[in-house]
């Protein structure tokens, strides 16, 4: 079993095949952050369907919007921003206990329950972006995790 913590940011963005390390564009903590978790719903759905007849189960969740201090690192003025929002934050997002029950979830139900490739969140399957259902997407993150592994580790998949 494999379980790949998501975001629902997922859903707002896309994949740039061509500046995955941001070199050719500017960063923004956002977008990248998003996109990275776009790359775990995809991962995970190519990691089914290259393993799942082996018995691997694979799913990505969204643990929900919990409080924690993911904002440590952000600029100034969006820390800020955060701050200010803090009762909101305090009120609306789930506790760090309430936020591990979906991947609690999918650690412990039965395999046979879960849908391989599956998206999860509030324990119970969701709806993946349109982006992540791009299933020619799947096989070409994995190749080009493959080449940029393999450039820096020759011949670590031989």
């Amino acid at each position: 079993r494999v379980i790949n913590v998501s975001s629902l940011a997922h859903h707002f963005t896309k994949m740039k095949f061509d500046d995955l390390n941001r070199d050719k564009t500017s960063y923004n903590d956002i977008d990248v952050y998003g996109q990275s978790k776009l790359a775990n719903v995809i991962f995970t759905k190519e990691l089914q369907r290259r393993y799942g007849e082996q018995g691997i189960t694979s799913v990505s969740l969204h643990p929900g919007a919990v409080r924690t201090e993911l904002e440590r690192n952000l600029s100034i003025i969006k820390t800020i921003a955060l701050k200010l929002s803090a009762p909101v934050k305090w009120y609306a997002y789930k506790s760090p206990w309430q936020g591990a029950q979906t991947n609690v979830y999918c650690c412990v139900e039965d395999k046979e329950k879960l849908q391989g490739g599956g998206y999860y969140a509030d324990c119970k399957e969701a709806k993946a972006s349109k982006e992540a259902l791009k299933s020619d997407d799947w096989k070409k993150l994995w190749d080009l995790s493959e080449k940029m592994i393999n450039d820096k580790i020759p011949n670590a998949f031989k």
